[in-house]
């Protein structure tokens, strides 16, 4: 566990949230199809989060709070900084301009190629007169500088973007720019959403009918949205939170464990509490005994006089277990002492909290 103190942590976070102005993103066209709805979902949990905490008298959302955040609704500090952040995400605006946008958004599973393929992103040109050991295009993967030429944003040395960890990853920030780039945001910053993904069903919340037994199954069965992993990395962008690469909890079963400090600058947090939210419109919220709500039920919040034909949410990713990485830009891997070739198929392999065992 990371040595963060609350009181810190508060300041640090209020600091980042008191500077930020309106934020604007950028989609990209390979996100027109992939993210249909999602951001309308995105900046619902937001918007629906931060009006329900301002509600004093909401006591089911208070209990969320307590359960996610690890302290009342009555600490007011912690309360403003989520809301804040919840604030900034739900009054996000969209523009056509890339070069003025704060965060541009990609669906592109971070595609990579040589400078003639035209690929986002390539490996940093060789400079003039540079000799053989220190040409970027003579280097082994593992030192090479690779960037993403458009945005003018770098990765990890050795990194894939969202194609490492054996393409478990579903989305990455990055933050890394060449701060000479001219007619750029200078504080851009970049998300990828990955492929690994899209292929899981359902989506959204949004996509399952209002006649589904929701109560039959847990909030984890639902982490795998495309809108909680988009709300985390807005949670990673400097003008949110600005939270950083580790530690990085992901999932229900790891926040349930971690502290007040740690749930402060974990974007997860920020993600359940808005999932909640948009479930108790739907008449459902976490179970309400200590120890069912922190294993994640679910239950109505007012019981319907009969319920039929209810059916269990079926878990997003049963079938086969992926894994939200989700870092900044920095490799998890090495922080470990890890090298990316040690990583194999049915490796367990330790990311922030959290050990996964991957599947081929």
């Amino acid at each position: 566990m990371a040595n963060y103190n609350i009181n810190s942590s508060l300041s640090l976070v209020l600091l980042l949230i008191l500077q930020c102005q309106a934020l604007t993103y950028f989609m990209d066209v390979s996100c027109t199809v992939p993210l249909v709805g999602v951001m309308t979902e995105v900046q619902n949990m937001a918007k629906r989060g931060g009006a329900q905490l301002a509600d004093s008298g909401n006591e089911v959302m208070g209990a969320a709070f307590n359960q996610i955040f690890k302290v009342e609704k009555s600490n007011a500090a912690t309360v403003k900084i989520v809301s804040d952040a919840f604030s900034v995400i739900g009054g996000v605006t969209p523009t056509i301009t890339l070069e003025i946008s704060d965060v541009r958004i990609y669906c592109d599973n971070d595609d990579a190629g040589q400078i003639s393929d035209g690929k986002r992103w390539q490996p940093i040109p060789d400079l003039p007169g540079a000799g053989k050991k220190s040409k970027n295009s003579k280097k082994p993967f593992a030192q090479q500088q690779w960037w993403d030429h458009i945005n003018r944003i770098y990765r990890k040395p050795g990194s894939m973007g969202v194609q490492d960890l054996n393409h478990q990853t579903l989305g990455q920030t990055y933050k890394i720019r060449d701060e000479q780039a001219a007619g750029q945001n200078p504080s851009r910053e970049t998300i990828t959403i990955a492929n690994a993904g899209f292929n899981m069903k359902p989506r959204l919340l949004s996509a399952i009918g209002p006649k589904a037994d929701m109560t039959k199954g847990e909030i984890e069965f639902l982490e795998d949205f495309i809108s909680m992993t988009l709300f985390h990395e807005f949670c990673h962008l400097t003008k949110v939170i600005g939270a950083p690469g580790a530690p990085d909890p992901v999932g229900w079963e790891a926040i349930k464990d971690i502290d007040a400090a740690t749930a402060l600058i974990s974007p997860d947090c920020y993600a359940f509490l808005g999932l909640s939210a948009i479930l108790n419109d739907r008449n459902i919220r976490l179970a309400t005994a200590a120890a069912d709500a922190e294993a994640g039920s679910l239950e109505f919040i007012t019981p319907p006089a009969a319920t039929s034909g209810g059916s269990k949410v079926r878990r997003v990713n049963s079938y086969r277990p992926r894994l939200r990485e989700r870092a900044i830009f920095t490799s998890k891997f090495e922080k470990r002492g890890l090298s990316q070739a040690a990583v194999q198929v049915g490796t367990p392999v330790v990311v922030g909290v959290r050990s996964k065992l991957f599947a081929a």
